[in-house]
């Protein structure tokens, strides 16, 4: 199942329950009993393809992490779950992805601010997220790093509108029309030191 999600991640296909038909591991076939896992498996892969053209390395090379270690040895959904944001997690710190056939936004920004969006159809109402906001109010003679936030993950887009990270504090999602997206953040979510993830998306092109 796993390669096949390969082949539809290359072909920025969604994949098919056809695939799940023969499940190689405990992994697979807890990942093929959930669409939501299904989502994150394949967002992981297309992601992992992107940065390994970029790159010139091998898909399964790419990231810090021993891959796929960590879903091998899981038992539950949770597990699968935290091993996928995990991996998704730590391509984008990595990485700078590209993924050239999805959406991007670019936000609302201050002065010295800037904010950007990409979002993956990956079928069947599910998309993956990446969001970053950055700030930097450096001096010619003071020259500082940015200070930046993001916010990554797959998440269901239902009549144009989607959450994304945990249910306690978040980012709440609504499409304007068919190029802008309205971000309000939720509950605890705040990155704070002047930067924010909220505002007007639109899209770039």
């Amino acid at each position: 199942m796993f390669y096949a999600l390969v082949l539809a991640a290359a072909l920025n296909t969604a994949p098919q329950p056809t695939f799940c038909g023969r499940p190689q591991s405990r992994a697979d076939g807890i990942i093929c009993a959930d669409a939501e896992l299904r989502a994150l498996a394949l967002a992981s892969v297309r992601v992992s393809l992107d940065v390994a053209a970029s790159h010139h390395i091998e898909w399964y090379a790419v990231g810090s992490l021993e891959w796929p270690a960590a879903l091998d040895d899981c038992a539950t959904a949770e597990c699968v779950r935290a091993a996928y944001e995990e991996r998704l997690s730590d391509l984008f710190e990595q990485y700078e992805v590209r993924l050239p056939r999805a959406h991007h936004y670019r936000g609302s920004a201050g002065k010295h601010g800037w904010s950007g969006m990409i979002v993956d159809d990956l079928g069947g109402g599910w998309a993956l997220i990446w969001m970053q906001a950055g700030y930097n109010n450096s001096r010619p003679d003071n020259p500082q790093p940015d200070t930046t936030c993001s916010a990554v993950g797959v998440t269901q887009i239902i009549e144009g509108k989607a959450h994304l990270g945990e249910p306690s504090g978040g980012l709440q999602l609504e499409r304007i029309g068919a190029s802008q997206w309205k971000v309000t953040p939720t509950g605890a979510f705040d990155c704070g030191n002047r930067v924010h993830l909220d505002g007007i998306y639109r899209r770039r092109g």
